[in-house]
């Protein structure tokens, strides 16, 4: 992370958007340059398209089918003009679009222009509509509630190639392919012109992007390149901000957003105090404005993130929320919660942070037993402020569990070593047993531990009770019911129990397919209350297993397996007692437990599978079931889905709104 401010980023999807070439979030009324800005759409444009997505304050967000923006063709430029009044401009029209209250979400196009050649650039200042066309044009029109008024040619920027525009007021900057640039003056009717290229690392001085602000103008090059300077055309500052096309936006009246692979701030107090400052954000094409304090931008591969910030305070705002769901997507490998003292502990390859809400920080713990040599895999918390790390040594090729206390010492945060255990192979999974066990897994060793803390020394101790081998290296491994699921390489799930003579016994291995065709099948698991397995590959198949007493043993048996269409399964989690929550390429789904004679019935009846937008799950029933299919087992399916309502916190994520049963003729 570059110095600078530091910025909580979160990947919000799984999903790339390939061919994705811009993003716009809209505000239900023109709250730009005020703190209150909330976003209301999010209008994502591909090359021959336009997705609309309706952003719910409670982070979530669904795509939008019915809606009276345009959306069969790209959008260059959408903005909020008045409330619920948005502008739309696509390569070929000029869109008036408005909304009648915020419960609507359909629209009425009020009016459109459309122009007799393709529009190149545009930017829309109020009221005011400038687009430059490929006939080497460049018009200014005005637009009310209800209608859109434009103006013959504007002559002084007729002729020449506009490679961006920008109005503010009485000014209107345009830049040219030349290197030229022109700021025309509407007030005293005057206009001058300079030269771009001699500030160009390539000589060119092609402009990507402009702004225009009070007593200075910024200038975003195409070679990366960002350029402030005063109405006169004196050059107060110059960075080097990235290798890609610089994409300026305004936070706010004194600040702008630099994007150029790498993110930057210009705070702006006077002329003579202008300051770039580096952001915590990477490989990042463009973002906008998501709402008072964070940022919605999409990186170089097309994954689209978010980035929360306080830039007033320069203090990290991590906007952490307690919802069952608000962990689900990370930007740290773990992270691990102690709820009593409202405390959050962030992992990293090589580092641990401590996210203080008081103070409303993300603070590196520079005081930790950690070796040098050491990459920490796992972070559990334990009970009260004990957690857990696990931790390779690549270079030896062994591993290590540490067993930690958090404090603050001098008013910093550290991580006190209990004790320390090195093991034969790297340590990855963590999982508490029976509240004063640990389970550790190392390679293909499973391993339980008795937790024994000795007050009196301030340490404690890890007592190894069992230890057993699997045939692959462990994936994960979750704990229930005193019974110890555990997932690897192969297809299935192995299931264990710790006996009165400590041992730890492999009760039943289930494996339901050949390895060749499914490779770390069982990689996600949850285990809900009722002892359902839920499990996920990362190839799209979808299962759930239960374990039934057989024998004074266990078996677990095939309740339900489909195959999502394709989809790559990325997150799995808790949601209840009875359900869980499973990311799916960039998608949220709500699975429910239902009973083993309700899941044979539906698995052996039906397929399940997902449309092509991801927002509806279609039961297709089978050719051989197709005419004694339960209709009641599908309707009471469809009612326990659509009456769950997810929260999901700060996050922005899709959720299933429908189901549809299908029957597809053969």
């Amino acid at each position: 992370m570059m110095d600078g401010i530091p910025v909580f980023t979160n990947q919000l999807t799984d999903q790339t958007f390939e061919g994705m070439n811009n993003l716009f979030t809209l505000p239900s009324s023109d709250t730009l340059l005020s703190g209150s800005f909330e976003t209301k759409f999010i209008l994502m444009s591909f090359f021959n398209q336009t997705r609309v997505l309706v952003y719910q304050p409670d982070g979530s967000f669904e795509h939008l089918a019915n809606t009276s923006f345009i959306t069969s063709a790209p959008t260059i430029s959408c903005s909020c003009i008045a409330e619920s009044t948005y502008i739309q401009i696509t390569p070929s029209s000029i869109n008036l679009i408005c909304f009648q209250n915020e419960n609507d979400f359909i629209g009425q196009l009020k009016d459109s222009y459309e122009t007799d050649s393709k529009i190149m650039t545009c930017h829309v200042d109020g009221n005011d509509i400038l687009i430059s066309l490929s006939s080497k044009k460049v018009m200014m029109g005005t637009c009310s509630l209800d209608a859109l008024h434009f103006q013959s040619p504007f002559r002084g920027a007729n002729q020449v190639e506009v490679s961006s525009l920008t109005k503010n007021k009485n000014l209107m900057l345009t830049a040219h392919y030349d290197g030229h640039a022109k700021l025309f003056n509407f007030e005293t009717n005057s206009e001058f012109s300079f030269d771009l290229s001699k500030w160009s690392s390539d000589g060119m001085g092609v402009a990507e992007s402009l702004l225009v602000g009070q007593s200075e103008m910024f200038i975003g090059l195409r070679e990366g390149t960002c350029l402030v300077m005063s109405l006169n055309g004196e050059l107060l500052q110059k960075k080097k901000c990235g290798n890609l096309p610089v994409k300026l936006s305004r936070l706010d009246a004194d600040q702008v957003l630099v994007t150029s692979g790498d993110a930057w701030l210009i705070r702006v107090k006077s002329k003579n105090r202008i300051k770039f400052v580096a952001l915590g954000m990477t490989d990042v094409l463009f973002s906008q404005k998501l709402n008072s304090n964070s940022l919605l931008y999409v990186t170089r591969n097309h994954l689209i993130k978010s980035a929360q910030y306080d830039f007033s305070r320069n203090l990290v705002c991590t906007n952490l929320s307690k919802s069952s769901a608000a962990d689900l997507l990370y930007s740290c490998s773990r992270i691990s919660k102690c709820e009593q003292d409202d405390l959050y502990l962030m992992l990293s390859s090589l580092v641990v942070y401590c996210v203080d809400r008081d103070k409303n920080q993300i603070i590196k713990i520079k005081k930790h037993p950690f070796g040098a040599d050491e990459v920490l895999t796992n972070l559990l918390h334990i009970g009260d402020n004990m957690f857990a790390v696990a931790s390779s040594v690549p270079r030896f090729s062994n591993g290590c569990v540490h067993l930690l206390q958090f404090e603050y010492e001098n008013q910093n945060p550290i991580l006190r070593s209990l004790c320390s255990i090195n093991l034969p192979s790297p340590a990855n999974c963590l999982s508490v047993y029976d509240k004063d066990k640990l389970i550790v897994t190392a390679g293909h060793r499973i391993i339980l531990f008795a937790i024994h803390a000795v007050p009196s020394a301030g340490t404690a101790i890890l007592e190894m009770l069992a230890q057993n081998m699997t045939r692959n290296t462990i994936f994960s491994v979750v704990c229930r019911n005193d019974k110890i699921y555990v997932t690897d390489g192969c297809d299935g799930v192995l299931l264990f129990e710790f006996t009165k003579d400590n041992k730890l016994d492999p009760v039943f291995e289930d494996r339901t397919g050949p390895r060749s065709d499914h490779i770390h099948t069982a990689a996600l698991i949850v285990v809900t209350e009722s002892d359902a397995v839920m499990g996920a590959d990362r190839k799209g198949f979808l299962f759930l297993k239960k374990s039934f007493p057989k024998h004074g043993g266990s078996q677990i048996n095939n309740l339900c397996r489909y195959y999502l269409d394709a989809e790559i399964i990325t997150r799995i989690r808790r949601f209840d007692s009875c359900s869980v929550l499973l990311g799916i390429s960039g998608s949220l789904y709500h699975v429910h437990d239902l009973t083993k004679q309700q899941y044979k019935a539906l698995s052996e009846a039906c397929d399940f599978v997902m449309d092509n937008w991801g927002d509806k799950l279609l039961l297709k029933p089978r050719y051989e079931t197709r005419n004694v299919i339960d209709h009641e087992l599908i309707k009471l399916f469809m009612e326990q889905y659509e009456a769950e309502h997810i929260d999901v916190g700060e996050e922005i994520i899709n959720t299933i709104k429908e189901i549809d049963f299908v029957m597809d003729d053969i």
